[in-house]
């Protein structure tokens, strides 16, 4: 590989010149995330060395597929079909990919699953949703635990939600938030102020006056669900907490609130973790 161009493009992505496809996508997208909070991440320069990289493979198939079939009998009329059909084929392309994608969620999130039912059960579970990032793909719970001695275990996952879609990958990630909230039942949620309004207003939380009874001033965030009469308390302000610091995680909100599922599974832990973030 001699193209000197295409030489920095996967050094821009720190990848070895020979690395597929799969592996580019992934790295692009990982440098997208990071880089939405880490200003070191020079993401014109990602973007152009993805784009580099996708444009010589492209060309890479298209010749390959020249040699193949353009001497063939066939080419007029594949060439005729296309003309008429590509921007059907398209669609269909996009869809399958769509739906391949929802699907390999959930079975992603089903053999998560499989795996966790051979651990000692969790004591809590806890899922940051918004615009929250982290690199590491498992959270280390340990310097939470060490708060909390008696649980043997508990569960840490983060869904990256952005509040506008602003490329097709935030696009993606709005979309799979929506898998995520079907198929994840965590005890207690920690949401950025969009998400939250969103969530108490479809009657995801608890109200927390008979858990909390009075809360001290600019600790209660309040809510209206369709049900209510009048705004309750749904969530506690938690944006002074050391918590994300400790588990490395980064946010791009200005608030972070926690709140309880209306249906969680082990509440009075997460009373007591929402009782620790508030006096931290």
């Amino acid at each position: 590989m001699d193209d000197q161009p295409l030489k920095e493009a996967y050094a821009v992505l720190g990848l070895p010149e020979d690395a597929g496809m799969e592996a580019v996508d992934e790295k692009y997208f990982l440098l997208l995330r990071k880089g939405r909070h880490d200003k070191s991440v020079d993401l014109d320069a990602v973007s152009k060395a993805y784009r580099i990289i996708k444009e010589h493979e492209q060309e890479k198939a298209k010749a390959a597929f020249e040699r193949q079939h353009y001497r063939s009998p066939w080419r007029s009329r594949l060439d005729h079909i296309w003309h008429y059909y590509k921007w059907h084929a398209v669609g269909a392309v996009v869809l399958i990919i769509v739906c391949v994608s929802i699907v390999g969620t959930i079975l992603e999130k089903r053999a998560e699953r499989i795996a966790e039912a051979n651990l000692p059960p969790a004591a809590l579970e806890v899922l940051f949703f918004g615009e929250f990032f982290s690199e590491a793909e498992t959270i280390d719970t340990a310097p939470v635990l060490r708060h909390f001695p008696e649980w043997p275990r508990m569960v840490i996952k983060v869904s990256y939600v952005p509040e506008e879609a602003k490329s097709e990958f935030d696009l993606a990630m709005q979309q799979r938030s929506v898998i995520t909230l079907m198929t994840e039942k965590p005890d207690l949620y920690i949401v950025d102020r969009p998400n939250f309004d969103r969530l108490a207003a479809q009657g995801a939380f608890l109200p927390l006056d008979e858990w909390f009874g009075t809360l001290a001033a600019g600790q209660a965030v309040p809510a209206q669900s369709e049900q209510d009469e009048s705004p309750r308390a749904y969530g506690v302000l938690i944006t002074a907490s050391s918590l994300m610091e400790e588990l490395g995680i980064q946010d791009g909100s200005t608030e972070k609130i926690a709140a309880l599922r209306f249906d969680a599974e082990r509440p009075e832990n997460a009373k007591r973790f929402m009782e620790w973030l508030l006096e931290e």
